[in-house]
């Protein structure tokens, strides 16, 4: 039994925080690009999942952090769009003997797109993040030029190692991992990954970066933009069973604005025929099985989970996603080429912990979870 939630005043916290997933496998050979992203609800998607703690700030100077929150990491958005392009460029490398043994690249039928020659070739997705182990043997072949915003320089290796750091790699290997007999096999094992790091060594996501990495990327070659994380807010005006209390909803353009730096580099990037990907974000934000999880202020346990339909209150639909992901609303010119996705479970419906595609429903992807 779910308790009293209501709205109430008291001494708040400010912070933004993040979120990941995505894949895809789709035969769009011959469409312009924005006819693919018009049929991309058709497109089946794979996963895969970890889970980190990260942090968000969304200005080149961090924002003061609250309470550090567990989300996880369903699947890496580039697959879907480096699956996508690849479709569109063909090229070689599979063959007709390739069979894929892992369980997620079954999921997505990647065989059949291997058989046919699409495996990436010819394709460079930029991969905005923490950056990327430019070194792993089962990445080195595919790496080209990128940059590291956080340390001015273009080294773009992550500093350290740990989950903060890692979260970069493990989405370039997704993408791309080389097709030999070290660890895993990529989606599009042929394609190209520009790393572009604008996390620093301690997990925290400088968006007012993202500006800068987009360019970059046109100016670069890429074809795809890879965003595995979003915008989140704090809201604590909460009472909660009677106990002051939090939550996390996405941070959507009633919130918060994109800055205008962003603005034009998006714009940019979408003239040049350029393909973008956003998560939708993992804050539990769907109706049909998200349960949202309410925190205590005193130390920041949970109180209980509810339904988005509990927030009303708030002026927060039954299914959110973040100001990122749902941009082509603000931005129409950019409509048909900006993707956002959700994550689905075992069972084939929204996970509990994704968002819904909410504002973002017009160019939106179910990713299994």
């Amino acid at each position: 039994m779910l308790g009293v939630l209501c709205r109430g005043i008291h001494p708040g916290r400010s912070t933004t925080h993040d979120s990941s997933q995505v894949n895809i496998d789709q035969n769009f050979r011959g469409f312009d690009r924005r006819t693919i992203s018009a049929h991309l609800q058709n497109i089946i998607v794979a996963p895969y999942k970890r889970s980190i703690q990260t942090k968000v700030r969304t200005a080149k100077e961090p924002l003061k952090w609250g309470a550090v929150h567990t989300i996880r990491y369903e699947t890496i958005s580039a697959i879907l769009a480096c699956i996508l392009t690849t479709s569109c460029v063909g090229g070689g490398g599979g063959g007709s003997g390739y069979t894929s043994t892992t369980t997620n690249l079954k999921l997505i039928n990647a065989n059949t797109a291997h058989s046919r020659g699409w495996t990436g070739s010819g394709v460079t997705v930029a991969v905005v993040d923490t950056g990327v182990d430019t070194d792993h043997p089962d990445l080195d072949a595919n790496i080209v030029a990128g940059y590291d915003y956080i340390g001015g320089d273009s080294d773009p290796n992550p500093v350290g190692q740990g989950a903060y750091r890692s979260h970069g790699t493990h989405v370039a290997g997704i993408i791309a991992a080389e097709y030999n007999s070290i660890g895993i096999t990529g989606v599009a094992y042929n394609a190209k990954i520009m790393p572009l790091r604008i996390a620093s060594s301690s997990g925290n996501v400088y968006v007012g970066y993202a500006d800068n990495a987009f360019d970059f990327a046109r100016t670069n070659g890429a074809y795809v933009i890879n965003n595995s994380w979003g915008k989140t807010r704090v809201e604590n005006n909460v009472i909660a069973n009677g106990e002051y209390a939090w939550f996390y909803a996405p941070s959507r353009a009633e919130d918060t604005s994109v800055a205008s730096n962003f603005k034009t580099a998006a714009e940019a990037a979408v003239n040049a025929e350029m393909v973008v990907v956003f998560s939708a974000g993992n804050n539990y934000w769907n109706s049909a099985t998200g349960k949202v999880p309410v925190y205590r202020d005193s130390n920041d346990t949970v109180i209980d989970t509810y339904a988005t339909s509990a927030f009303s209150a708030w002026g927060l639909a039954t299914n959110e996603t973040h100001i990122y992901a749902e941009y082509f609303n603000e931005n129409s010119n950019v409509a048909g080429q900006w993707l956002a996705v959700v994550a689905t479970d075992s069972s084939n419906v929204i996970a509990n912990f994704s968002n819904g595609c909410g504002d973002a429903k017009a160019y939106c992807l179910a990713a299994p979870g």
